[in-house]
């Protein structure tokens, strides 16, 4: 089971691939590369923890429980973040100038983010929590292999016209 899904993600990120894409190269695509790998092992670092906390002999935390305090813990490094990006001038509008306020304010911007917020994550982040319950770590995490391939098909259902992650040449 565990090799179908290392065999999964592969084919995702080949399908990703073979599309070429208009992403960086060079360094700033090994920047991009490097991210998403610490994004895995953030992810996987998680799942470890996030076992432990649910499955604990004294108190187990519930789900829901583990997943607020995760957001907590999350709300306080993301506004260091954009604290950072703001000293250090590295996006435009800075995160904490009255120009990004605005647009994070803007109505569009919020609806996008509650469903992101709520739908994506907490929802998501939850339910996570509740299949380590019963799952290996290791396993939950193999299930991240999906997303590639699905971020790819859903991509090409909703808006066929414009998906440009090589599927018309893996479909054709």
């Amino acid at each position: 089971k565990r090799w179908a899904s290392a065999l999964l993600a592969g084919a995702g990120v080949a399908v990703l691939e073979v599309g070429g894409g208009t992403g960086p190269t060079g360094l700033r695509g090994a920047l991009g590369c490097v991210l998403l790998f610490s994004q895995g092992v953030g992810i996987a670092a998680y799942c470890l923890l996030q076992k432990s906390l649910v499955r604990r002999q004294t108190r187990p935390y519930g789900p829901v429980e583990l997943t607020a305090h995760a957001y907590l813990t999350s709300l306080g490094i993301m506004a260091l973040a954009a604290a950072v990006s703001t000293a250090a001038g590295l996006e435009s509008p800075p995160p904490y100038s009255r120009s990004g306020l605005d647009a994070l304010l803007a109505t569009s911007t919020l609806v996008v983010v509650a469903y992101a917020a709520l739908f994506a994550s907490v929802l998501g982040y939850t339910m996570r929590a509740d299949a380590n319950r019963v799952l290996d770590a290791s396993t939950l995490v193999l299930y991240n292999a999906l997303q590639p391939p699905l971020t790819a098909v859903f991509l090409k259902l909703i808006d066929p016209a414009n998906a440009d992650y090589g599927l018309d040449h893996v479909l054709a």
